[in-house]
């Protein structure tokens, strides 16, 4: 605990609605925590354009191409959604 790391973090993919980012957490040189988050901008119960997000933070070169780890992402979470809900009541 309370120990010097670094975090490093990278938006890895973006579409109309959602914004994948990537992370990572080294110490010495080691990574020691990795994730995958998936974001979404809201003003109420409106969802935000990425694109508008985007825009509003100047950057310009938006990853587009849903590589296979993203997609092994959203996979698992919806089996794992899915585990939830069926073991709810265990």
């Amino acid at each position: 605990m309370f120990q010097k790391a670094q975090i490093f973090t990278r938006i890895s993919y973006v579409d109309a609605k959602w914004i994948y980012v990537e992370q990572k957490i080294e110490r010495k040189g080691k990574i020691i925590a990795a994730c995958i988050v998936k974001n979404t901008i809201k003003k109420g119960r409106e969802t935000i354009p990425t694109s508008e997000i985007m825009k509003a933070l100047q950057i310009e070169n938006v990853p587009t191409f849903k590589y296979d780890l993203i997609k092994t992402y959203e996979l698992e979470n919806i089996h794992m959604t899915d585990k939830l809900v069926d073991n709810w009541d265990n």
